[in-house]
């Protein structure tokens, strides 16, 4: 079972909507359990009454930072802690997924247990790659640059990383620069995917609506 943590807005609830077919029934990983925990305070609750869906009410102007702890917490609460799930925010339009090289992710994931972050797709990529030519993940040093990212990834222990009261690029910003110091038994391990095991498309881009992909929302008939 995948747990995924979907941090929802007002803005996007059609967004979140197309989530849920794409990752879903309609979507390539249909035969996966997939259990999703949707944090929000826009009351979409009421619109959405899928069955794999659970809803984390969330204060009214909850920061992302809040909203990760949230999720996880509740993760931890059903699965055990530790457990690892899927961050994903819900203006992240999915395009195209690997299902092989995503299941491969997921299950390096769980038995690997001081990873900490797997990103799924090079937004930056890892600059160690992997122990082979052909290895679809390598390793991000702490010392790199977004080594702390919330574009698509698996995480556990993310309350390490983050602030309640951020944003989510504060988070990626003071994320990265804190573990670019801190002793290595203090963190967990990063890695990521060399190529993209998932694409999408970024509705906001440091907090504004991105036009170009509003275009292709709309024409996705969101």
């Amino acid at each position: 079972m995948i747990p995924v943590v979907v941090i929802s807005s007002e803005a996007t609830r059609n967004a979140l909507r197309y989530c849920q077919l794409a990752w879903n029934e309609t979507g390539p990983l249909h035969s996966v359990g997939m259990r999703f925990f949707v944090v929000t305070s826009s009351g979409i609750k009421d619109e959405l009454l899928f069955p794999n869906w659970s809803y984390v009410d969330a204060p009214v102007g909850i920061e992302f930072g809040r909203s990760l702890i949230l999720g996880q917490e509740v993760v931890y609460s059903e699965f055990g802690k530790n457990y690892p799930y899927l961050v994903w925010l819900d203006d992240y339009i999915l395009r195209t997924i690997d299902p092989d090289a995503f299941i491969f992710m997921w299950d390096m994931m769980r038995t690997l247990d001081f990873v900490d972050q797997m990103r799924l797709l090079p937004c930056p990529g890892p600059k160690i790659p992997g122990t082979t030519d052909q290895s679809v993940i390598g390793i991000i040093r702490p010392q790199d640059p977004y080594a702390i990212s919330f574009q698509a990834a698996f995480w556990r222990n993310v309350d390490r990383y983050v602030e309640p009261e951020m944003s989510p690029w504060q988070a990626e910003i003071a994320g990265s620069k804190q573990v670019s110091t801190q002793p290595i038994s203090n963190i967990g391990a990063f890695l990521g995917a060399r190529v993209n095991i998932v694409s999408y498309e970024n509705l906001y881009r440091r907090g504004r609506l991105h036009e170009d992909a509003m275009e292709n929302v709309k024409r996705m008939g969101l």
